[in-house]
């Protein structure tokens, strides 16, 4: 019965502890995207600098 419990505890602790590094490379991947965003976004600023129109990229 014991060995039953550290096995399932085991399991649950893994289990745990990859859903915690799902959840890290989310936010890692989510803060990429956003610094990519950010680049883009003032690379578009300035090169309309100027015109005082943004348009989007295609």
């Amino acid at each position: 019965m014991m060995t039953l419990f550290l096995v399932l505890t085991s399991a649950a602790l893994l289990l745990s502890n990859g859903a915690l590094l799902v959840v890290l490379l989310l936010r890692l991947a989510e803060e990429h995207r956003e610094i990519g965003d950010a680049r883009r976004l003032a690379e578009m600023q300035q090169h309309h600098r100027g015109r005082g129109v943004i348009r989007p990229v295609r």
